[in-house]
C-alpha cells in the first residue's frame, strides 16, 4: 500500500521542532495565514530557543486529526443522513437530512431555513479546508449561551453502516476526510478573484507554502535583529572611562565580544566591595533629608556672610589712613605733654605768664584726649 501525501506530510512534520509542526497544521487546515499567525508562530519559535519565557499561545502540533485519510484501494464513504442536529444555529431538533445512496441529493429551501447549518456540520466533519475558520454557533436568540453543537451522522465504508455522534471541536470519523465539501466560502481555496483555477490536488502546495511562511519568519527575525543591533548601539550606563566595566560595555559593540569567563570575574563581589558599598550606603543615609541639608548650609553662608561684613568693617576702621591719624595724634599727645612738663619747671616771677600757658596747654591736652576717647568708641560701635 503506498503512502499518500498528507500521511507523508504528517510523517516528515514529527521529525521537526514543535513551532515547525504547528505552522504545518496551520498551512495544511487554513488556504492563508494572517500577520497573527505569523506573530504567533514567531512567539513560538523565540520560546523554543529561550527568547522568551513562554510563548502567545500554546503550539498544536500537526496530528492524524488535522490531514485527510486516503488510501488507495480503500473502500468507498457515503453519507446516508444527518439527524438529531443540536445547538446548530436555529435548526429544529429532531430532523433528520437523508442523503441518496446514489446520484444527486437536492436541498432547497427558503434563507434561513438551515441549509447552510447542515453544510458546517459536513465541513467541520470532513476536514474541509477554509478561507478562515467557521464556529458551528448555536442559537444567538437564547436566553442562556447553549452548549457546544452535535449531530448524529449516519454513514458506510464500503458497504457497512456506521454511526458518529459528533461534537463540535471534536474531529469527525477518518474516513470522512476522504470526502471533499464544496461552497462560496471553500471557493478561494481552489479558484481566484479572475476565476482561475489554482488548486493543487492532494495537498502538494502545503510544502511550498510552509517554505515561503519560513522566509517570511527570517525576515521578521532580520528586522528584529536590526531593530536590536540599533539599541546597543547606544551605550547602557556612563561609566568612568578606564574601568574594568566600562571596557567590557564598549566590547559589545565590536565583534570581539566578552567571554563568559571575563563577565564572571568582573561580576565577582569581594570584601573590598562589601566595604565601598557600606560607604555609599552612608553617605546616602547622610543625604536621606536634602531639605535639612540645604537649610543648613543656607544658615552658614548667612554666617560667613555677616562675618565677612564684620571683617570689612574693620579693615576701613583699621586701614593704612586711620592707623596714620591715630600715629599724629598720639605724636601730638607726647608733644604736649613734654611742654607741659617745661612750662611747669619755669621760674615763679613768671607765675603770670607759664600760668597762662599751662592752662592753654592743658586745653590742647584735653583736646587730644577727647578726640582719642572719641575714636575709640567709633571703633567699638562699629564692631
Amino acid at each position: 500500500m503506498s503512502q499518500n501525501i498528507d500521511s507523508a506530510i504528517l510523517e516528515f512534520a514529527k521529525h521537526q521542532p514543535t513551532w515547525q509542526q504547528d505552522l504545518f497544521r496551520r498551512v495544511l487546515t487554513q488556504p492563508s495565514l494572517t500577520s497573527a499567525d505569523m506573530e504567533e508562530v514567531l512567539s513560538m519559535l523565540h520560546a523554543e530557543e529561550g527568547l522568551e519565557a513562554e510563548p502567545n499561545i500554546a503550539p498544536e502540533p500537526l496530528s492524524g486529526d488535522h490531514v485527510r485519510y486516503c488510501e488507495e484501494a480503500a473502500s468507498s464513504t457515503i453519507i446516508s443522513s444527518l439527524s438529531e442536529a443540536r445547538n446548530v444555529n436555529r435548526l429544529v431538533s429532531g430532523q433528520e437530512l437523508p442523503f441518496a445512496p446514489k446520484g444527486i441529493t437536492l436541498v432547497y429551501g427558503d434563507n434561513g431555513s438551515g441549509k447552510s447549518g447542515y453544510s458546517r456540520i459536513l465541513k467541520q466533519l470532513c476536514r474541509a479546508r477554509r478561507d478562515r475558520p467557521e464556529r458551528v454557533l448555536g442559537d444567538v436568540y437564547a436566553a442562556v449561551p447553549p452548549p457546544p453543537a452535535q449531530a448524529k451522522l449516519s454513514y458506510s465504508v464500503g458497504g457497512e453502516p456506521k454511526e458518529h455522534f459528533w461534537v463540535d471541536g471534536t474531529p469527525g470519523p477518518r474516513e470522512l476526510s476522504r470526502l471533499t465539501v464544496f461552497d462560496a466560502l471553500t471557493a478561494p481555496i481552489y479558484v481566484d478573484r479572475q476565476n482561475q483555477i489554482e488548486f493543487l490536488p492532494e495537498d502538494q502546495d502545503v510544502l511550498p507554502r510552509v517554505g515561503s511562511a519560513l522566509q517570511s519568519l527570517a525576515a521578521m527575525l532580520e528586522r528584529n535583529i536590526s531593530t536590536l543591533s540599533e539599541s546597543i548601539q547606544q551605550p547602557v550606563l556612563n561609566l568612568p572611562a578606564g574601568t574594568q566595566a566600562a571596557t567590557l560595555l564598549s566590547r559589545l559593540n565590536t565583534p570581539l565580544l566578552p567571554s563568559v569567563t571575563e563577565l564572571q570575574e568582573a561580576g565577582c563581589w569581594s570584601e573590598e566591595d562589601d566595604k565601598a558599598l557600606a560607604v555609599l550606603r552612608d553617605t546616602l543615609a547622610k543625604l536621606s533629608e536634602p531639605a535639612k541639608a540645604a537649610a543648613k548650609c543656607r544658615r552658614m553662608k548667612a554666617g560667613l556672610d555677616r562675618v565677612a561684613s564684620v571683617v570689612g568693617e574693620a579693615s576701613e576702621i583699621l586701614g593704612d589712613p586711620a592707623i596714620e591719624a591715630l600715629t599724629q595724634l598720639q605724636s601730638a599727645a607726647r608733644l604736649l605733654r613734654r611742654s607741659r612738663r617745661s612750662a611747669r619747671q619755669m621760674p615763679l616771677k613768671k607765675t603770670l605768664l607759664v600760668s597762662t600757658w599751662v592752662a592753654l596747654l592743658g586745653k590742647a591736652s584735653f583736646a587730644t584726649r577727647e578726640s582719642l576717647a572719641m575714636s575709640c568708641i567709633r571703633a567699638n560701635c562699629s564692631q
